[in-house]
């Protein structure tokens, strides 16, 4: 009690300084109109950027949900136009009922890690064999492809990506249909090699370079690149194509897996070669 007794003595003149510019303040704001416009004009103002500022917050914390959100709505999309065959029947008149049958079907998911500088790299997705995902399926992104599933557990897969020294993807120039191995030398992550075009076919800079369709991972013209660079050597019958890749893998986050629903199918006929 002295202790708040010193106080009010040592700074009461301040204290009741306070209370008497509180007093006036009312007194002013309520008893004249345009004072009281001001005051209400001026707080509504500062509480409206408060909530202005307070939702900028929240919706920003907030956009990871709608990018899952999104993410997984595009998946679905993408399904159901698999189904309706539009990428294999689109600009046909007619389309027949077993054209209709659906072969892929795709999984959104986030990448949670990653590596792109190193010879052998990985990505880590946040969805695994609980959401139906399957080892050696393909991944891609809105862009292009981004690699192919080697391990999954129950709520995680790791990726190999197409910037990886043991990764091949079978991949076509658009204009000739002539196809090849795609691979990586483990250097610049914006390009890749295009091996096994032979020279008598045209290949020039600015080809689209995309998927071939000769793999059961990947559906026939998911875009990869583009030339960026053909020259020839005397000792091989085949171009030397570097490709500069669509997607930059430094910056892609949401992916697709592709499920082959027909995989293990295509897998026994081809397995059974002795007949």
């Amino acid at each position: 009690m002295r202790t708040l007794y010193l106080l009010f003595e040592r700074f009461g003149a301040f204290f009741l300084f306070l209370l008497l510019e509180a007093i006036a303040f009312y007194l002013v704001v309520n008893f004249n109109e345009n004072q009281n416009l001001i005051f209400i004009s001026s707080a509504n103002r500062l509480t409206g950027n408060v909530y202005q500022q307070v939702s900028s917050v929240q919706d920003y914390f907030n956009l990871t949900n709608v990018a899952d959100s999104l993410a997984d709505e595009n998946a679905r999309l993408r399904t159901q136009l698999e189904s309706l065959g539009i990428n294999e029947n689109l600009g046909q008149d007619s389309v027949r009922q077993e054209d209709l049958n659906q072969y892929y079907e795709y999984v959104a998911a986030k990448i949670i890690n990653k590596s792109i500088h190193q010879h052998n790299n990985s990505f880590t997705l946040n969805r695994g064999s609980k959401n139906n995902l399957q080892a050696h399926s393909g991944v891609i992104s809105d862009k292009g492809v981004v690699g192919i599933v080697r391990k999954v557990s129950k709520h995680f897969a790791q990726v190999m990506p197409i910037l990886h020294r043991e990764a091949k993807i079978s991949a076509a120039v658009k204009t000739t249909g002539y196809f090849g191995s795609l691979v990586w030398r483990g250097r610049d992550p914006r390009f890749m090699r295009l091996e096994d075009i032979p020279k008598y076919t045209a290949v020039n800079k600015g080809d689209t370079i995309q998927t071939s369709g000769f793999s059961n991972m990947f559906p026939t013209g998911i875009t990869i690149g583009t030339v960026d660079t053909v020259w020839s050597d005397a000792s091989s019958n085949f171009h030397n194509i570097r490709v500069r890749l669509i997607e930059e893998m430094a910056n892609v986050e949401y992916v697709y897996v592709i499920n082959n629903l027909r995989k293990e199918e295509q897998e026994a006929i081809e397995a059974n070669t002795t007949e």
